[in-house]
């Protein structure tokens, strides 16, 4: 394409329609005051995540100019979307039965994350359905599961009444081939094959558990909860050398005593 044909291209703003998104759930079978929280949750939901929704291209690949997604709960089973085109095209609405058998309402705290993860997918979808990038709206689909994992274990040690200061942790730090997230490849191999690789390990040793993780500003992290930091580094260092492909990879060993950064080239 010549430069001329470029500089006369119309130009399209992706965030133009970005408050144009919203998500609602819908229930026959719970009470109005619960359906009232779970929607105020979708609506805080819909306030931090229309950017990155607005980020995937949808507006742009798209003739739509806003998208509303509605998630049934009910005690029927499925969890395939469906789409519905009104007369001028405008908007697209989207539909996702969701069971409440695989939700936890019985809180209004954590547990309604488990929704919010549900929502996310399910943009994610329709983004990919549409040509779109989905790939930073599953990321935050993961993140989101993983603190809900979280939370739930420090639910089960409540007894021990753990501060910040008083874990035991050890960080892994894999760098990226980019400042940002990674390539699609690797986003894949660490959110899959590191992940669970590494969880089989040190859960299937009860040496600790694989919390939570992060992507972003070129790294990936792993956080592993555990008495012991240096068994856990000691039980995975075969397949961590093995995985490290840079020299900028490294690992954090933290107790309430010290914390103690170590280059994966170096254990």
């Amino acid at each position: 394409m010549s430069t001329a044909a470029c500089a006369n291209a119309p130009y399209q703003n992706p965030y133009k329609y970005m408050k144009n998104l919203s998500i609602r759930a819908e229930s026959h079978s719970i009470p109005a005051e619960k359906l009232a929280i779970v929607n105020s949750r979708l609506q805080t939901l819909v306030n931090t995540i229309s950017i990155d929704f607005a980020d995937t291209g949808f507006y742009v690949k798209s003739t739509f100019k806003s998208l509303e997604l509605v998630l049934n709960l009910s005690s029927h089973q499925g969890n395939d979307l469906e789409y519905t085109l009104p007369v001028d095209g405008s908007q697209l609405y989207v539909q996702q039965a969701v069971p409440l058998t695989a939700l936890d309402l019985s809180h209004s705290s954590y547990e309604l994350e488990q929704l919010l993860e549900q929502a996310v997918l399910a943009l994610a979808m329709v983004a990919k359905r549409y040509g779109g990038d989905s790939r930073q709206l599953e990321l935050r689909a993961f993140h989101i599961r993983g603190e809900v994992a979280r939370r739930k274990i420090q639910d089960l040690n409540t007894d021990e009444d753990l501060t910040p200061d008083d874990i035991t942790e050890l960080q892994i730090h894999m760098r990226l081939s980019d400042d940002g997230f990674g390539s699609p490849d690797e986003t894949d191999f660490f959110l899959t094959t590191f992940f669970d690789t590494i969880a089989s390990m040190i859960e299937g040793d009860q040496l600790g558990d694989v919390n939570d993780n992060d992507v972003g500003a070129g790294y990936f992290v792993l956080y592993c909860e555990g008495e012991d930091p240096r068994k856990m580094l000691n039980r995975i260092k075969p397949f961590l050398t093995q995985c490290s492909k840079s020299k900028e990879d490294f690992v954090i060993l933290r107790s309430p005593e010290q914390e103690l950064e170590i280059a994966i080239s170096d254990i």
